[in-house]
């Protein structure tokens, strides 16, 4: 059998967090099954988005790196075009990048043959947008959590071409002892994931700090990550804590939070609007570690983290409440302890890597089974995720291409101009919808979260042909 390129498309604005881990550990499963050849194209920016820093924390993973410094929307769709042409993979996955999604649609509609699979790890408003906007593109799609295949099914993707696959982690290196710890002892805290305040509303730690020292309730705190609000973060929260309290780490990889943070861990602190899995969830309590999440849209699909079961919930966006869960652990160590071996119950042996990889593997092959889907639309009528205001050039009439290669000339010759440098920064949902559109997904989410059949929500049309 000859061997298969399958060609993912990762932000590189934090190296670490769920969606990487995943993909590392997915890459080197392909690769010793000996028949599949992973490579990851990895978007660079002006300023957050480092492709240099990501391949360093990767280093096993073979890149192609796909440059949109001082690139509007259309030059960043075509330059990730220029690159999955140069790798002709077989089918291409891409992750959290809108204009890599926007490229594979457009290759499509060029006529090119590869396979388009739309992985999902999101259910924001905007990524339910995307996902009604993509699917007549989509060969197969692939959900981590229980409610995004909901949303993704609604959103028109055929039933036999879409599949649920639970993320996983690994096990504890030393099973939790699970031992009581005295109240007079500091709570031991953490937050692990990236550091951006729209999905993971990380500016909510804040507050919760806050709320903790005027309590005066003893805690330490490890933040375990990066983002573009990481200095916000940190400039907010310092001061606000005794001298040595609260620790960045940085962005550290999982030999590093399983053998330096989750060990040494009471609490996991999770402050998200919205998730589609939460690997950070089991990696927590495979070592016992209890979370303290805000009541997540998602969360109530995937039945992890449990009301007073498995977890501690507050209100999304309630730093009050939130210091209130984490105060009754600290004053409750028999709570704690509890919750603790409840949640280490509810995922041992139930989210393994193994079962993971192999239903992906699976699923690539399916998708090269399947036939072709070939979308009614032309190129000249699909709308792009990402709205960019027309440039002069575009208003003069100059056709799409040439401009392209006359700002990537002027970019290698004399660098980014200044009125480029603040760039777009490669985004990771589209910015077209407005606010009636926005107000329709985030009620469908919290619709279906809720447990209301599809079968009673009006599902939009679908435009494709196979």
């Amino acid at each position: 059998m000859n061997q298969r390129t399958v060609m993912f498309i990762s932000q590189t604005a934090s190296p670490f967090g769920g969606v990487e881990t995943w993909l590392e550990h997915l890459c080197d499963h392909l690769t010793r099954s000996g028949e599949w050849r992973p490579v990851v194209g990895i978007v660079r920016g002006l300023r957050v988005h480092d492709a240099a820093v990501w391949r360093a924390a990767h280093p096993k993973l073979e890149t192609v790196e796909i440059d949109g410094r001082g690139l509007n929307s259309e030059g960043r769709i075509r330059a990730t075009m220029r690159a999955v042409q140069k790798i002709r993979p077989d089918i291409l996955v891409p992750l959290i990048v809108v204009d890599a999604h926007d490229a594979a649609c457009r290759l499509k509609l060029a006529g090119d043959p590869l396979r388009y699979l739309l992985a999902m790890h999101g259910n924001l408003p905007r990524q339910i947008g995307d996902t009604q906007r993509l699917a007549p593109f989509a060969d197969a799609a692939v959900a981590c959590g229980k409610l995004t295949e909901r949303l993704a099914a609604w959103a028109g993707i055929p039933a036999d071409r879409l599949g649920y696959i639970a993320n996983a982690a690994a096990m504890a290196d030393v099973q939790p002892r699970f031992e009581k710890r005295s109240p007079e002892t500091p709570i031991r805290l953490a937050y692990v994931g990236r550091m951006t305040a729209e999905d993971k509303r990380v500016l909510d730690m804040v507050g919760v700090v806050d709320q903790l020292v005027k309590r005066q309730i003893a805690f330490t705190l490890d933040v375990v990550g990066d983002g573009p609000d990481r200095d916000e973060l940190k400039r907010s929260i310092e001061g606000l804590a005794p001298d040595g309290a609260i620790t960045f780490h940085g962005a550290r990889d999982a030999d590093y939070l399983y053998g330096e943070i989750y060990p040494q861990l009471d609490a996991l602190l999770l402050f998200s609007e919205s998730e589609a899995f939460g690997i950070v969830l089991v990696e927590a309590m495979m070592h016992g570690v209890v979370p303290v999440v805000s009541d997540f849209l998602g969360r109530q699909s995937e039945q992890l983290a449990i009301t007073d079961d498995t977890s501690l919930v507050f209100p999304v966006g309630d730093s009050n409440a939130a210091a209130d869960q984490v105060e009754r652990l600290a004053a409750d160590r028999d709570l704690l302890q509890h919750l603790a071996r409840r949640g280490y119950e509810k995922v041992i042996g139930r989210y393994s890597w193994e079962h993971c990889l192999e239903d992906w593997r699976a699923a690539l092959d399916c998708c090269l089974e399947m036939p072709v889907r070939i979308p009614v639309s032309d190129a000249k009528s699909f709308s792009p995720g990402v709205v960019s205001a027309p440039s002069r050039m575009e208003r003069m009439g100059v056709p799409a291409s040439v401009i392209d290669l006359i700002r990537r000339i002027r970019i290698r010759w004399f660098g980014v101009p200044a009125h480029l440098s603040g760039g777009e920064e490669w985004p990771f949902a589209g910015s077209r919808y407005s606010a009636d559109e926005l107000n329709l997904y985030d009620k469908l989410r919290r619709t279906l979260d809720g447990g209301s059949k599809l079968s009673k929500i009006p599902a939009p049309p679908i435009d494709c042909r196979l």
